[in-house]
This record gives C-alpha cells, sequence and structure tokens, in this order.
C-alpha cells in the first residue's frame, strides 16, 4: 500500500523543552486530518477512506512531527482493478502541498495569495481535462499557474479555513516558523508573518473571468 510520509517542524522558543503545549497542538492537528479527509472527499467520495497518523519526534530541539496518509484497502484495490477514479494517497498530499510537488500545492498558494489583489484568473484548457487555472496578481508582471484541484480546494471556503486552522499554533507566544519537510528538503515554510488571519478576510477570492473551472 502506497502510504506518504512526511514531516512537520514547530520551532520557536517556546519549544526548547522539546514539548508543545496540547493546546495548541491538538486543534492544528485536528484541522490538518479533517483537510487530508475533504481532500479525499473530494478526490475520492466515497471509494476511499483516508487516515492521518502522527509521531513526535523527541531527539530534536524543536518540535517534529512525523506524518502518514494511509489510503484504506481501496489503494491497493486501485492496483488490481485499474480504477483511475481513486487518486493516491501520493496526489492528495501534492494538492495540499505537504509533500513536494511540480506546481503549487494548497499551503503554497495561500502563502503566495494572502494579502494579494487579484487582477485576472485564466483557466487553462487541457486536452486530458486536467486543467490549469493562471492567476496574475497586481504589481507583479509573471502570472502563476495552480492545477484545477488545487484551485477548486482553495475555492471552498471549508477546507482552505480548515488549512489556516493549521497554522493557529503560529500566532501564538514562542512559535515562529512551521515547516513541511523530507530530509532536507522543505516544501513549503510559514513565518508569523505568512500566517492568515483567523477569519480568512486577507485571502481574496479567486474566480475565473470566464466563470468555468
Amino acid at each position: 500500500m502506497a502510504n506518504i510520509q512526511t514531516t512537520i517542524k514547530f520551532d520557536g522558543p517556546a519549544l526548547d523543552g522539546k514539548a508543545m503545549d496540547v493546546a495548541h497542538l491538538a486543534p492544528s492537528l485536528l484541522a490538518l486530518s479533517d483537510l487530508v479527509k475533504e481532500t479525499n472527499r473530494y478526490a475520492n467520495g466515497d471509494r476511499a477512506g483516508v487516515k492521518v497518523l502522527v509521531s513526535a519526534d523527541l531527539e530534536q530541539k524543536c518540535f517534529e512531527l512525523a506524518v502518514e496518509l494511509v489510503l484504506t484497502i481501496w489503494e491497493q484495490a486501485k492496483l488490481l482493478i485499474a480504477d483511475n477514479r481513486v487518486q493516491t494517497a501520493k496526489e492528495i498530499a501534492e494538492w495540499i502541498g505537504i509533500i513536494g510537488a511540480p506546481t503549487y500545492g494548497l499551503f503554497k498558494f495561500i502563502k503566495w495569495i494572502r494579502g494579494r489583489k487579484i487582477e485576472s484568473v485564466t483557466v487553462l484548457k487541457v486536452a486530458d481535462g486536467q486543467n490549469m487555472v493562471e492567476i496574475k496578481v497586481e504589481g507583479e508582471n509573471d502570472p502563476i499557474q495552480i492545477t484545477q484541484a488545487v484551485y477548486e480546494l482553495y475555492a471552498n471556503v471549508q477546507t482552505r479555513q480548515k488549512a489556516v486552522a493549521v497554522l493557529a499554533p503560529l500566532r501564538e507566544e514562542g512559535y515562529e516558523t512551521l515547516e513541511f519537510y523530507e530530509e532536507d528538503n522543505i516544501f513549503v515554510e510559514f513565518t508569523k508573518d505568512d500566517v492568515p488571519s483567523s477569519d480568512g478576510s486577507d485571502l481574496p477570492e479567486v474566480i475565473p473571468q470566464d466563470g468555468d473551472a
């Protein structure tokens, strides 16, 4: 079964004792679990379930959690029945942005789009149906492109709020950074200055001009 593993690292003076306040950690992890489940529901409906497993590395001076995404038996069944409707744990993790991907994942996109003003949003039609969405913001010459899946996850207010809730510990005193990484490869890093407001008011709506995405 093709499970996916990644690492979350919180850092800051509050974590010098290799411990993290459960009042800060638990809501963040629950939000991550909900985000993964919402993304799996978007991708697979009821064709596959998913769970999130975590373990702590107490040897670090910061606070690290090994995170594993595990799809149910349908992940294995896909290999037997060639059911292309079932998205893999890797694809789900790439869309969320907790492992590396060729394009922006949801977390990286949230970091990039926060506080910006949208100039244009264009859907780029692709023959295989895996459309891309091109976004240009005021003050920058070059647009970025995200997959239609990441666009739809961001456009869903409930999913977007779950992603923002994962970052909530950085609003607390003594927490400075949150990283998603594997070995030395950091996929996305947030500092206090990168965290959206808790109500998401600094995250603009992204609406294609043609109304079709």
